[in-house]
């Protein structure tokens, strides 16, 4: 973080098509931004002086603005209230939570709510000193592949003039890379004795298949949630006391988070069409559940989402 070069963009853009993961990930970026503002020392401090010195432009980008902060963090998604103050200053480090469509809208000179004025200050921030990061990117295909046609653009215009050099990267989070992809991030042995994180990654995962054959109805909907509440359940026992359920339709949730319900289990629903004030609620109620959330369990839940 000394003298910027071309591989230290200024903005980082987490994009993700899944409003709860958007939610999620705004509020730990929004823990940082807050821990820098608060430092008076140390490496963090440190961190936040760099970055302060870049959001003043260094003495080299014009003048200084005193009403500025090390790391702005901002978030934009559907159903939501949308901050487009990210957009105030080219200079400002910032992080940027969105969905596919919030961002690559803006990207491709359009953008929700935008007036014309605005979409070419929105790409050009969107597309120059940024770098991109896609979260699930195997449920987000169309998106990197323009993300590809983007970056074989600007690889064009940089060698004709037309577009000065400045960083803008890509960087797809998947467990699940696409073919081509040959440069990745693997965990290594020493991530593998890790005591936390090998915990993680050698835990034991079964899994089994179950056929179940219902009709095309409403009848048969019902007696498939059904099923799945009854193989939940049957997966409770002395060692487990949260059961994940996941469905890819919320109608399908609905369903099954009504049959635990009825069974008599503490059932709660998680999909991303909630109401912000109810989505709030619910991710309060299972802020124990987090990693690091240090809460005592309250017994035995199921947790339904799509």
């Amino acid at each position: 973080m000394g003298a910027r070069g071309a591989d230290s963009p200024r903005r980082i853009f987490f994009v993700v098509d899944r409003r709860v993961i958007v939610d999620a990930t705004y509020e730990r970026a929004k823990w940082i931004e807050e821990r820098l503002q608060q430092a008076e020392g140390g490496m963090v401090g440190e961190v936040a002086g760099r970055l302060l010195s870049l959001a003043r432009g260094n003495g080299d980008h014009g003048p200084v603005d005193d009403d500025v902060i090390p790391l702005d963090v901002f978030r934009m998604r559907g159903g939501a209230y949308r901050d487009d103050r990210w957009v105030r200053s080219p200079l400002q480090p910032a992080v940027v939570v969105s969905t596919v469509d919030q961002f690559g809208s803006r990207l491709l000179f359009r953008g929700y709510g935008l007036g014309r004025g605005m979409r070419p200050i929105h790409a050009g921030l969107a597309g120059n000193d940024s770098l991109v990061v896609l979260d699930e990117a195997h449920c987000a295909n169309p998106f990197r592949q323009t993300m590809s046609y983007v970056a074989r653009y600007r690889r064009w215009a940089e060698g004709s003039g037309d577009l000065p050099s400045s960083p803008h990267r890509a960087v797809l989070l998947s467990a699940t890379p696409p073919t081509g992809v040959s440069d990745t991030f693997a965990a290594d042995e020493a991530d593998r004795d890790h005591p936390v994180l090998g915990s993680r990654i050698g835990c034991a995962k079964p899994a089994r298949l179950v056929l179940v054959r219902t009709p095309a109805s409403v009848d048969g909907r019902t007696r498939w949630a059904r099923r799945l509440a009854e193989e939940a359940v049957a997966l409770t026992g002395d060692q487990r006391r949260n059961i994940g359920v996941m469905v890819n339709r919320v109608a399908t949730a609905k369903a099954v988070c009504q049959a635990l319900t009825g069974m008599g289990h503490d059932a709660v629903l998680l999909t991303g069409r909630m109401r912000p004030i109810d989505q709030n609620r619910v991710v309060r109620r299972l802020d124990g559940l987090r990693t690091g959330g240090g809460r005592e369990d309250d017994g035995l839940r199921f947790v339904v989402a799509t």
